[in-house]
């Protein structure tokens, strides 16, 4: 086991893959996110859009970029951290990597 001088926490690893810090699982899994949120930019592209495409293209762009992404984001994001809490029921000592995302199952 390796010794990380920035996060002397008992039991840090680092990634076999990418060498950066890794973190339990549980205390990564135990923060809840809400991915539906999306940031906006204050941009407004549907004129290009409706420029270049037409006016149906213009309330297609509209109709998935404030209703079909962030739901569908949602439903990710949902099915990313059920996939997670199978994962920690199984191996509850499980580490995942920050940077990476690899997760290191450990009974």
């Amino acid at each position: 086991m390796e010794y990380d001088l920035d996060n002397p926490e008992e039991g840090v690893r680092e990634c076999p893959k990418c060498r950066h810090t890794m973190q339990y699982l549980k205390a990564y899994n135990s923060v809840r996110y809400n991915e539906g949120y999306m940031i906006d930019d204050g941009r407004d592209r549907t004129n290009a859009v409706a420029f270049w495409f037409g006016t149906y293209a213009a309330l297609l762009y509209r109709f998935y970029r404030y209703v079909a992404q962030p739901f569908s984001d949602k439903k990710t994001g949902e099915r990313k951290q059920r996939r997670l809490d199978r994962i920690l029921k199984a191996y509850p000592k499980s580490l995942i990597c920050l940077h990476c995302h690899f997760i290191w199952k450990r009974r």
